[in-house]
């Protein structure tokens, strides 16, 4: 169990009751952590402290490096950089998460490019956003994505 869970539940059962983010995970889980080996450098584009990062110990029991990036210094970050302009040459990335961070940004096609600018040609970038959820991190909560919306910032 992640050391910053406090719960009787076992994860699997504490993951599922988190509605909004269980199938953040499972893909997660299923296509990046399975994929990941020692050597790959992951990047956790506005990771969030580390209450937030769900999956960060099953990422670096794999060997790979994770590399966290967020705009609020605290627990869990290793780099203090807005995701539109961070101080990451081009190309340096296996995989770059952005889960559930769009949403955050006043320009998201900024945080988008420079996601594209840090991860490496072939590599892989995840960005997940919601498309109908309550207000919350008010004031910083600008956006709802729709699929398409999604393919059309992309």
């Amino acid at each position: 169990m992640p050391h910053f869970r406090k719960t009787f539940l076992p994860q699997r059962f504490y993951e599922r009751l988190q509605i909004e983010r269980f199938p953040i995970i499972e893909f997660v889980r299923e296509f990046v952590i399975a994929e990941l080996v020692p050597g790959r450098e992951v990047l956790d584009a506005g990771s969030g402290h580390l209450s937030e990062q769900h999956q960060r110990d099953e990422i670096l029991a794999t060997g790979a490096t994770l590399v966290t990036c967020d705009l609020n210094p605290g627990p869990g970050v290793d780099i203090v950089a807005d995701v539109s302009d961070m101080p990451f040459e081009s190309d340096r990335f296996d995989i770059v998460l952005c889960t559930q961070v769009l949403e955050h940004v006043k320009k998201p096609g900024s945080v988008v490019a420079e996601i594209f600018r840090v991860v490496q040609p072939g590599g892989i970038a995840i960005f997940t956003a919601p498309q109908s959820s309550p207000l919350h991190n008010l004031p910083w909560n600008f956006f709802n994505y729709t699929n398409l919306g999604l393919r059309l910032l992309l």
